[in-house]
């Protein structure tokens, strides 16, 4: 490994005194930005002291299967036939991987981590090539990311940039750009004229008051808006795990890795409708309208699936933008009329009804590959 390039050894040691000429410990280095392992040192005891074995990798190339002869895969047999008589097995054939499969693969080791709703995360097939984009919150973060993805980063159709929030204001800066800035959200609890009606509902039905009231107020909107942010996560990972797949790229999928992805978007819409279900029910209370609109499946589009992830994704964000004018309205908003409550939670049971629907059609046996 050069001199710029950054590295962890693991050490693998036996525990108690060691025997003569047994292995007494195993070290590997690898390289920091892929994880790729560039030197493996055995350590043997001897009778006067220790011998260390060293292997070093001196280049390292991705080639292409193409470049080899066919028949380095073949299994070789020098007898025809067994010890029992039997015929000999025939040659192992080439397994053949579908291009889609890998992408499926990478998408289901993302979410085993929640990649997929905690981190800002594109991934896309441009050509024969997968490209794996994203910014994380730190170093143990994309170390994290790395180990998940594995196997995958030694393939050579695999396109990774994972940068982490410092490394991006470190090369901004260099290039006298303005650095990412983490902004600060308070939630105003004690102003009378935003928290109007949740605090008449502590107050008459909760029959609450002083800090008592005040406390109330402030756990009913941060639930509130874990909620929304929850739906919203995971309708960003339902638009993301549909536009990973088109319409007319499915059939490079194997079944499994089929069923694989329809998984995983049927789970995070699950999600999705659970969170837009909890944020009704919690808003309900302090309206008079506690009951849901049936008609508001009415609004739900019957486009195809790609088409309702895309209008998740837009309804569940602009639910929470509503959420936030409606419980911290902004103090400048000019003449634009503020989103009702009763706007709010109708726009919420179509993102209920929406959800499911894509939930119901990803686990239908219909989308099974024939």
């Amino acid at each position: 490994m050069d001199g710029s390039a950054k590295g962890y050894r693991i050490t693998s040691e036996v525990e108690g005194p060691p025997a003569d000429h047994k292995l007494r410990a195993i070290q590997i280095v690898v390289r920091a930005k892929d994880w790729h392992p560039v030197q493996e040192n055995f350590i043997v005891a001897t009778e006067e002291a220790t011998q260390t074995y060293e292997i070093a990798e001196l280049d390292y190339q991705i080639l292409p299967l193409s470049k080899f002869n066919s028949s380095l895969w073949d299994v070789v047999s020098d007898a025809p036939d067994n010890l029992l008589g039997q015929p000999a097995a025939p040659k192992s054939q080439p397994r053949v991987e579908k291009n889609g499969d890998t992408l499926v693969e990478a998408l289901s080791r993302l979410d085993s981590i929640d990649a997929l709703t905690n981190d800002q995360i594109e991934i896309e097939r441009e050509g024969n090539t997968l490209k794996i984009r994203g910014v994380v919150s730190g170093d143990a973060r994309k170390a994290a990311i790395l180990t998940a993805l594995g196997p995958i980063l030694n393939l050579p159709d695999v396109y990774l940039d994972i940068q982490t929030a410092a490394e991006i204001n470190h090369s901004q800066s260099k290039s006298n750009v303005k650095p990412l800035e983490a902004q600060r959200v308070d939630i105003p609890v004690n102003n009378l004229a935003i928290t109007s009606s949740l605090r008449h509902y502590f107050a008459t039905q909760r029959h609450l008051t002083g800090v008592t009231l005040d406390d109330a107020v402030q756990h009913f909107m941060a639930v509130a808006f874990d909620h929304s942010s929850q739906a919203q996560e995971n309708a960003s990972a339902v638009h993301l795990l549909m536009n990973a797949i088109p319409e007319d790229t499915q059939d490079t999928l194997s079944v499994a890795a089929l069923k694989q992805w329809h998984t995983l978007v049927g789970r995070h819409a699950e999600v999705v409708e659970q969170q837009a279900v909890s944020l009704h029910d919690e808003l309900s209370l302090i309206t008079s309208s506690q009951s849901r609109n049936l008609s508001n499946q009415a609004n739900v589009p019957v486009d195809g699936l790609h088409t309702q992830a895309d209008h998740l994704y837009t309804l569940s964000n602009m639910n929470d933008k509503m959420l936030w004018n409606i419980l911290v309205p902004p103090q400048n908003s000019g003449s634009a009329a503020a989103p009702s409550l009763t706007d709010l939670l109708h726009s919420l049971e179509t993102e209920e009804h929406l959800s499911h629907q894509i939930m119901q059609s990803m686990q239908s046996s219909s989308f099974v590959q024939p």
